[in-house]
């Protein structure tokens, strides 16, 4: 609940509707090679993304995610195109930061650990971890910004120490 999310996809089955109350609202599904992710946007972010919402467009979107009962969904706060993407890119600190974890290996104390190294190595480099889920398949994550680090010898061997060797990987943007 409430993480934040980065996307990209092609936009799919687009619901221009009205809640209850007579406000404009709109439901969509981003669609990329990995499935399909279900995305809200509310009356006031409508009012000014509502222009960049059309059928069968790759965009990237940004917000936050939500459950209704158990389902999640996308709350988008941004919807930002592949020019706009490749401008963002460019203007990014040099580094990311990837975290593979095996499937095997996800436990709270290595979610608590992970947690811990990030937050006392604060800086520029986005992290993003990559689940391995059997069957050869992976899923990549992106962490909040407030878990960007400054890739530096206590990360690399607090990682190390935590996760194995080889399991901190980190790329040029």
């Amino acid at each position: 609940e409430d993480a934040e999310v980065l996307i990209g996809g092609i936009i799919d089955s687009i619901n221009r509707t009205t809640t209850k109350k007579g406000k404009p609202i709109a439901y969509f599904t981003i669609e990329d090679m990995e499935g399909i992710a279900k995305c809200v946007i509310f009356t006031k972010k409508l009012a000014t993304l509502g222009d960049q919402l059309h059928a069968d467009e790759v965009v990237f979107v940004k917000g936050k995610v939500g459950f209704r009962d158990t389902e999640a969904s996308i709350r988008v706060d941004e919807i930002i195109t592949p020019e706009e993407m490749g401008k963002l890119i460019e203007n990014k600190p040099p580094k990311n930061a990837i975290i593979r974890l095996k499937y095997a290996q996800i436990n709270d104390d290595i979610l608590s650990g992970l947690k811990e190294i990030l937050s006392a190595n604060k800086g520029p480099c986005p992290v993003f971890i990559k689940f391995e889920i059997p069957g050869n398949k992976s899923v990549i994550i992106k962490t909040s910004d407030v878990y960007s680090v400054s890739l530096n010898e206590n990360v690399f061997n607090g990682i190390r120490d935590l996760v194995g060797e080889g399991c901190l990987v980190s790329k040029s943007a």
